[in-house]
């Protein structure tokens, strides 16, 4: 899986690429028996990947198209959804570079196309613009049909209302410890919001619950010889 990170000057990838592999979990095994049964199941790097409805989804790195493909069968057997290759309409034939995918339960593919800072949908064999002069890196699409969006710099949340971006919380209005520049984003069923952050060397997990307080707090540390996150 590609890694998303970012550069702070130039809003550019500073990628690893690498494809998806699938590890069988072999209770009481040598580390060593269980890293060689891994394998390739998704032969290209992927920027990001969702899960809906026993098939996984993957934005392929570079974005020039979603694929989708079912765990037990061969790579060979990856199927393109979006961009090259398909049939869908709209705005599917100017895919750029792509940072996130978020699916709702009903089947919408929702993108952060970067380059031409916009955010794209896709359902029923068409694609359309949502909000165009968008600020949208990583994408997720709660239990309750809300589409949240972390800005390109990680520095503002914010969530789709009708065809606007609204911010829920920006990390400028923090206090100094708790500014955040947030990679990755979970959101629950009761709407708390957990994020990675990785501001000036911080290598942590951010909890925010915006029916009690914007102010976040910090629920994991990651170990700076730890995996990115």
């Amino acid at each position: 899986l590609t890694s998303r990170r970012r550069t702070q000057s130039s809003g550019t990838f500073q990628s690893k690429r690498c494809c998806l592999q699938h590890w069988s979990q072999f209770f009481g095994a040598s580390t060593a028996s269980i890293e060689a049964s891994g394998r390739e199941v998704l032969p290209f790097p992927c920027v990001s990947l969702r899960w809906h409805k026993g098939e996984l989804f993957a934005a392929h790195f570079g974005g020039q198209r979603i694929t989708s493909w079912k765990p037990g069968e061969p790579s060979s057997c990856v199927r393109p959804v979006v961009g090259e290759d398909t049939a869908v309409t709209g705005t599917n034939a100017v895919l750029n570079v792509l940072d996130d995918l978020a699916i709702s339960p009903g089947g919408e593919m929702f993108v952060s196309d970067c380059l031409n800072q916009r955010i794209l949908r896709f359902q029923n064999g068409s694609g359309d613009v949502v909000v165009g002069n968008a600020d949208a890196g990583a994408l997720f699409y709660s239990p309750n049909e809300v589409l949240y969006v972390v800005s390109w710099d990680g520095r503002t949340l914010q969530k789709l209302v009708g065809s606007t971006l609204e911010t829920v919380i920006a990390s400028e209005s923090l206090p100094a410890d708790m500014q955040f520049k947030a990679c990755e984003i979970l959101v629950t069923k009761e709407e708390v919001i957990y994020i990675s952050d990785n501001f000036e060397g911080n290598r942590r997990i951010l909890c925010i619950n915006p029916a009690q307080s914007l102010e976040p707090v910090v629920v994991a540390q990651i170990p700076t010889d730890g995996p990115s996150v």
